[in-house]
């Protein structure tokens, strides 16, 4: 039996949360704790009630997604949280996952989907769609600012790009031909120079300062 995930629901169009809602419930290890419909609402209930994963709509009235994501990181930042939006735009992907993003879906995903996210993010701590790592990566490779400027090696360089892509260091292994051990051993150089501690942390950074190859 699947350990159980609380989830909170922050959607401003009722329809579409009380849609959200049903489908979800129909899960058994799923229990959604609230929903509600935008994010002065979400940072209320937060006070009260903390939830292991809240799927946020990025575009609500009252308040902008990305200033209750800076709110949560500061005061609830173990609670993780999924964007799911219409507006699935690579300025709107990068900002969020430097705010603290696990995931970033379409509105258009299947309920199945969604479901599968919820699970990774929970048990992995982040998702990364093809579409999303294309959009990570193309900013990494796109940028003007070197990597030697942070005193990476090329190999410590290939690795990081390969983490960016949303591949597990076993994967990163396999890409490179290079060994597990060897890639832990270039992921504890990386987070030493680039002063991060995981593997989010080190993905914000890389976009905050435009790495490339």
């Amino acid at each position: 039996m699947k350990k159980e995930i609380t989830i909170g629901i922050a959607e401003d169009h009722p329809l579409l949360r009380f849609g959200l809602v049903s489908a979800l419930i129909q899960h058994k290890h799923i229990n959604v704790l609230f929903d509600v419909g935008n994010g002065k609402e979400l940072l209320e209930k937060l006070k009260v009630v903390r939830p292991q994963i809240i799927l946020l709509d990025i575009e609500m009235p009252v308040m902008r997604a990305q200033d209750v994501m800076e709110r949560m990181s500061l005061k609830y930042p173990k609670v993780k949280v999924i964007i799911i939006s219409a507006f699935f735009q690579k300025d709107y992907i990068i900002e969020c996952f430097k705010l603290g993003a696990k995931a970033f879906l379409p509105k258009g995903d299947e309920i199945e989907k969604v479901v599968e996210v919820i699970n990774i993010v929970h048990e992995k701590g982040i998702y990364m769609g093809t579409e999303v790592s294309k959009v990570l990566t193309e900013e990494l490779q796109n940028s003007n600012k070197k990597a030697s400027s942070q005193n990476l090696t090329a190999k410590e360089l290939g690795v990081l790009n390969s983490i960016c892509n949303g591949n597990t260091r076993k994967k990163t292994g396999e890409t490179l031909n290079i060994s597990l051990d060897t890639v832990n051993y270039h992921m504890s150089n990386i987070m030493r120079k680039t002063n991060t501690d995981n593997v989010q942390s080190l993905i914000k950074y890389a976009i905050e300062n435009k790495l490339n190859n």
